[in-house]
C-alpha cells in the first residue's frame, strides 16, 4: 500500500510519515516518502537481491565479483595518457587465466603501471611473446614463464576497433 498525503488546507508543511522531513509541496513529500530510507519497506541486501537473481543497484564492483574477475587491476589501453603510445613492462610473472576469464594469460608486473598491477594476454599476443622468445604453440606455459620471467618488454598502444561496441578503442600489443 503507497502512502497517500492527506490534504488539509490548515495543517502545516508537509513531512514525510517515516523520517520527519519536511518539505514545501506533497508532490515532492510523495516522492521522498517512496525512496525514504527510513521508511517500513526495508532495504533488500546484496545477498537477498542475488538470491532473487536480480543485480539491481549492484555496483561495478560487486557485477566483477560476481562475474569472477578479482584480482590486481588490469592494464588496459586507456589507462595510458592520450600522448603515449608505448609502455615497457617488467613480468613478474605469467600464470594461466581462470576458466571464467576472456584471455588466456595474465602477466603480473614486478612494479605497478599506471596503477595497474596486471595485464591480460589475448592469443595474439600470446603469439607475438612465443615468437619474441623463440618458442612455439607445443610449448609449456610454465616453460614461457620461466624465460620471460624479470624481462622487460615494450606495450604498444594501437587504435583498434571494439566487437562490443563497434567503436575504435586503444589496445594494447607486444611490441
Amino acid at each position: 500500500m503507497t502512502w497517500q498525503p492527506t490534504i488539509d488546507p490548515f495543517e502545516h508543511d508537509p513531512e514525510c510519515p517515516h523520517c520527519g522531513r519536511k518539505f514545501l509541496s506533497w508532490s515532492v513529500t510523495k516522492i521522498h516518502v517512496k525512496y525514504c530510507r527510513k521508511g517500513s519497506t526495508p532495504r533488500r541486501s546484496l545477498a537477498e537481491r542475488l538470491a532473487q537473481g536480480r543485480n539491481e543497484n549492484m555496483s561495478i564492483k560487486d557485477e566483477f565479483k560476481k562475474k569472477g574477475v578479482e584480482g590486481p587491476p588490469l592494464l588496459h589501453g586507456t589507462d595510458l595518457p592520450a600522448k603515449v603510445s608505448s609502455v615497457v613492462i617488467i613480468i613478474k610473472e605469467l600464470r594461466v587465466a581462470p576458466d571464467n576469464f576472456g584471455s588466456i594469460a595474465i602477466i603480473d608486473f614486478a612494479k605497478p603501471v599506471y596503477g595497474t598491477e596486471a595485464w591480460a594476454v589475448n592469443k595474439t599476443n600470446l603469439k607475438a611473446l612465443l615468437e619474441k622468445f623463440n618458442m612455439n604453440e607445443d610449448d609449456e606455459m610454465e616453460d614461457l614463464d620461466a624465460r620471460i620471467r624479470g624481462k622487460k618488454i615494450t606495450l604498444a598502444k594501437v587504435m583498434v576497433n571494439n566487437p562490443q561496441t563497434k567503436k575504435m578503442g586503444p589496445s594494447l600489443f607486444v611490441a
